[in-house]
């Protein structure tokens, strides 16, 4: 895991010194072009290849030094999904279909690449003042990323086989359960002291969480094609009530009685998940 990625993948400057553990743990400091600006006015709207998107991260300074902090970065999968076409000399859904998908009986999981028709596949949905279809994404871009669909059970299927040791061996096992600094491990956060791996996940119009307790034996599959849907917070509810905890219920807002600064909060707005301008227009 230690393997320096530039063997790998062409071009990749050697000097910036990242490791595939790096970019399994989200260590490597890599930008990543989904904290960009520029990804919600441009990238996401337009058809692209995984070769540009690389060239993009590797003409970008690291926001930090690999193993010196930890960054979510959807950035590094989209290296990793290279490194994983580079090795197996495989499209990086052929490798899937044939290590992973197939094998496991995964019917309905694959990935969406916005040119193929997937039978049943659900459409995305947003809020604005009612349901809207959210903002377009070219499923070109994701890939190893967040570029892929399944079911609730062939996500359990999938967390089985990973409990019981039938994709990868006891040593890789441990390594993708074991928390690095940070908490994640390898495609996971890990909370030691509970006995859990989960992760959540969204992209336009959808919105995920997956939990599993190794302890009790439990899994827990949250999905939703409403992008405003708590998910998080439905499975932290579930895993509660599944153990007999208390569940705090949550509380309608008055808003009628909370004051609002408008004026206070007119201005522009960037972040590497919202662009917006906010006008005052009262008196």
């Amino acid at each position: 895991m230690f393997y320096m990625i530039h063997t790998y993948i062409n071009d990749f400057p050697a000097e910036k010194g990242v490791t595939i553990h790096h970019l399994l743990s989200h260590s490597s400091g890599v930008a990543d072009f989904t904290f960009s600006p520029e990804y919600w006015e441009k990238f996401m709207l337009l058809p692209s290849s995984l070769e540009k998107s690389i060239n993009w991260i590797k003409s970008k300074p690291l926001q930090f030094q690999p193993g010196k902090d930890m960054q979510y970065s959807n950035a590094g999968y989209l290296l990793l999904t290279a490194l994983i076409e580079k090795v197996s000399d495989l499209p990086y859904e052929q490798f899937l279909l044939e290590n992973i998908f197939k094998p496991l009986q995964l019917k309905n999981t694959g990935i969406d690449n916005g040119r193929k028709i997937v039978t049943d596949l659900a459409s995305g949905h947003s809020v604005w003042e009612e349901a809207i279809h959210p903002e377009y994404v070219d499923m070109s871009i994701p890939q190893g990323a967040y570029g892929m669909y399944s079911t609730a059970e062939d996500l359990f299927k999938w967390t089985e086989a990973l409990r019981n040791g039938l994709l990868l061996n006891k040593w890789m096992t441990s390594k993708m359960f074991t928390a690095n600094p940070g908490g994640y491990g390898y495609g996971w956060f890990i909370n030691g002291e509970q006995g859990t791996a989960r992760h959540s996940g969204d992209i336009n119009g959808f919105t995920n969480e997956l939990l599993m307790n190794f302890k009790e034996d439990l899994t827990i599959v949250i999905l939703s094609n409403m992008n405003i849907t708590p998910a998080d917070k439905i499975c932290e509810d579930l895993y509660r009530i599944t153990l007999k905890e208390k569940v705090r219920m949550p509380q309608r807002l008055a808003y009628s009685n909370v004051p609002v600064p408008w004026r206070m909060l007119t201005g522009e707005y960037r972040a590497h998940e919202l662009y917006a301008a906010v006008h005052w227009g009262g008196k």
